[in-house]
């Protein structure tokens, strides 16, 4: 499959301006604006405290800015609640599973299908989310006999099939040992290339081999973004990652 990537759209479908989150007098997130044209797939990195996470939660609306704006397909979704932009086509991923124990990968699927309101196309969209996630064999056993690395596949499959047009991957390699990210790395690879996609993963070489672009984070901002082979080798990110980040750009 090729990852080169879509030709630049009139209108990007997320776009983030001057986005800034305070709590008490700490910046977590400082005025970053950035934009992700439909069918890309960009990676947010950074060490513990550079403030992606935040600024994921912000995205998904986990967490209501302190200033700027979040644009979604056209629309102002600033101030609009969870639930109302998963309808818009958010589907979002946890760094902590929320799986039902006794349900299988299939009737996990169906669940999420009936956000489509074409519902009679549940069971397509639960056995091709299947296939493209090598679950099949397992497509009817609880989740809760299931390896975690499978039950990380079933919690992406479940926005597969959602009507999202926009996948936020919150930390999907968590907790997994090598071998499983290394199924996630290929599958993530394999996901269709019209879906958009927001990785925040601590794992960086799994990000670096997923993605189109990355924004690297310190301190609240956006300290480099570019190509995957553009950020292996510049140099604000090898101080960022060696912990000199605060001398470069300035701040404390």
């Amino acid at each position: 499959m090729s990852h080169e990537g879509p030709q630049p759209a009139a209108h990007p479908l997320v776009e983030v301006e001057g986005l800034s989150k305070l709590f008490g007098g700490i910046h977590a997130v400082d005025g970053v604006s950035l934009s992700v044209q439909p069918g890309a797939r960009l990676g947010i990195i950074g060490p513990n405290g550079a403030g992606k996470t935040t600024l994921f939660r912000l995205i998904s609306g986990q967490e209501r800015p302190t200033t700027g704006k979040i644009v979604f397909d056209g629309r102002d979704i600033t101030r609009l609640p969870r639930h109302r932009r998963a309808r818009l086509g958010l589907g979002r991923t946890f760094q902590i599973l929320t799986l039902f124990p006794s349900l299988s990968p299939y009737e996990h699927f169906l669940l999420a299908a009936r956000t489509d309101i074409r519902r009679t196309r549940g069971p397509e969209r639960a056995a091709t989310a299947l296939e493209a996630l090598g679950l099949t064999a397992v497509a009817h056993a609880p989740v809760s006999v299931l390896p975690y690395g499978q039950q990380r596949l079933v919690e992406m499959g479940m926005t597969l099939c959602s009507d999202a047009t926009l996948l936020l991957f919150d930390e999907p390699a968590a907790g997994l040992g090598p071998a499983d990210r290394e199924i996630l790395r290929e599958r993530i690879r394999d996901l269709p290339e019209g879906l958009t996609i927001i990785v925040v993963e601590h794992d960086i070489e799994l990000v670096l081999d997923t993605v189109q672009r990355v924004a690297c984070m310190s301190d609240g901002r956006i300290v480099a973004d570019g190509t995957p082979d553009h950020i292996r080798n510049h140099p604000v990110v090898q101080q960022v990652y060696l912990g000199t980040a605060h001398q470069a750009h300035g701040k404390r």
